[in-house]
This record gives structure tokens, sequence and C-alpha cells, in this order.
């Protein structure tokens, strides 16, 4: 059964594609749907969840996030990491590789990937990860900037969840938007 979850729909900057997020088997998945002929076909095939696409201001890529552990099977400890893929459904690769902070005494529950956001340039993508400790109050949620290719990436420790992320028109700032109560450190 798919049930399509509204809120990720994403159209492509030249207008001609919907990306779509379904929940099926249990699983999130990426669609395309064309905009005039309305079929639909499924963008990617591995058996993760994989959700917060995001297309490249040229509409060629889609950068998306990949829930790398069930979060069925495995409720307590999940990690996630960024995913590129071609348009076409072609040319799917890791573009992040994030490994859990080495803290002493800390046992990370969830190491997550969110909120992709690519430069108008396309030159970068911004996004945050969060690391989610044992007591609920522990949180470490860095902004991270890497390269559209996945090179030399930059990161910033953030206190709070999940701000959103837009970038100037000029790519050389971004605008972070957080609840109230959040702020950097």
């Amino acid at each position: 059964t798919q049930l399509p979850l509204y809120a990720a729909d994403v159209l492509s900057p030249d207008g001609k594609w919907l990306l779509e997020v379904f929940f099926e088997d249990k699983r999130h998945r990426l669609y395309l749907m064309d905009t005039e002929t309305h079929e639909r076909v499924r963008l990617t095939t591995h058996d993760d969840n994989d959700r917060a696409p995001a297309w490249s201001p040229d509409s060629t890529q889609i950068v998306f996030v990949r829930l790398l552990t069930d979060p069925i099977e495995d409720s307590f400890e999940q990690e996630s990491q960024l995913f590129l893929i071609d348009a076409d459904g072609t040319n799917e690769r890791q573009l992040t590789f994030i490994p859990p902070p080495d803290l002493p005494d800390a046992s990370v529950d969830v190491s997550l990937s969110f909120n992709p956001a690519w430069s108008p340039d396309g030159a970068r993508i911004a996004f945050f990860h969060i690391d989610l400790y044992a007591a609920p109050t522990d949180v470490l949620s860095t902004l991270y900037i890497v390269n559209s290719g996945g090179t030399d990436p930059t990161s910033l420790d953030w206190l709070g969840y999940r701000p959103s992320l837009a970038w100037s028109p000029d790519s050389q700032q971004l605008l972070i938007e957080e609840p109230m109560g959040g702020g950097r450190d």
C-alpha cells in the first residue's frame, strides 16, 4: 500500500518533475512524477528509508537522506547519511560519511542527517546532523556544508533540534531559522 507524504513533495526548479515521498512496505520511497503526463516512476530502489529530498538548482540531481538502519528492527540505534542521485535515477552515491562522535562514556542512540539545502549556484549543500544520546537532553547538532561532490566538509556545532536552512541568492550566506529557545553555542 502506498501512502503519499504530500508535505515532502518538491517541484523541480525547471517545473518538469514532482519529487514525491511515499510510505510503502514500511519504508519511505522516492518517486518522480512527470508534471505533464502524470506518469510516476520509482527513483530509488534500495531497501532503506529515503526521505527529505532536495533538487539541485539545474534540476539534474537530487540530494536526499537515507536512513541506514531499520527503524522497525533497530528502534534504539539509527543512522542516516546524505545520498546523491541523478534525476534519471542513475549514478546513486553516498555523499556524506559522518561517524558518530567519539565521546567518553556516551552512547549514541541516534545519528541523523536532515534538511539538506543546495546553494543557488549548485556548488554546495548545507544540512544538519544530530546525535542523540541515552539522555534525551544530551543533543549535539552540527551544521555541515559540503561541496556538491561531497568533498571539503566544514562544520559548526549548534544547540537545538531541527532548524531550517535557506541560502542567500548569491550563495554566500545561510539563513537559519530555529524554534524558540534554541541557540548557537
